[in-house]
């Protein structure tokens, strides 16, 4: 991926949402504004080759991110759980459901947005 793409692709998602740890997201806030991947390792004492890593690795949290939050089935079940976790209702998703981990997920994002919006 070249650079341009990289920088496009934090451009559109908002980089402390999309995942990854802490150390991850300030490699790609250093990343954004130009700064080499060898300036970058030399201030986290890691190799170039790793900072590479460590961005291709936010890169593909990013466009997870983005994706969805386009996917209308994705947002719907955020919405539904959100009320779940509103109203105090016991969170159960059968283990043998279809998209079992597509409710995982959609239940975290649930919690860390009555989480967010709680703050």
């Amino acid at each position: 991926m070249s650079k341009a793409e990289r920088l496009a692709v934090f451009n559109e998602v908002d980089l402390e949402q999309a995942g990854g740890t802490d150390r991850s997201k300030a490699i790609a806030h250093l990343y954004m504004p130009g700064l080499s991947y060898r300036q970058i390792a030399e201030r986290y004492q890691l190799s170039s080759s790793r900072i590479g890593q460590i961005l291709n690795k936010q890169v593909r949290l990013c466009l997870y991110r983005k994706h969805i939050q386009s996917d209308e089935e994705f947002q719907n079940l955020v919405a539904f759980y959100r009320e779940e976790i509103r109203q105090g209702i016991l969170f159960r998703i059968e283990s043998t459901a279809d998209n079992f981990h597509k409710h995982l997920l959609a239940h975290s994002e649930a919690e860390r947005l009555e989480r967010d919006a709680n703050m």
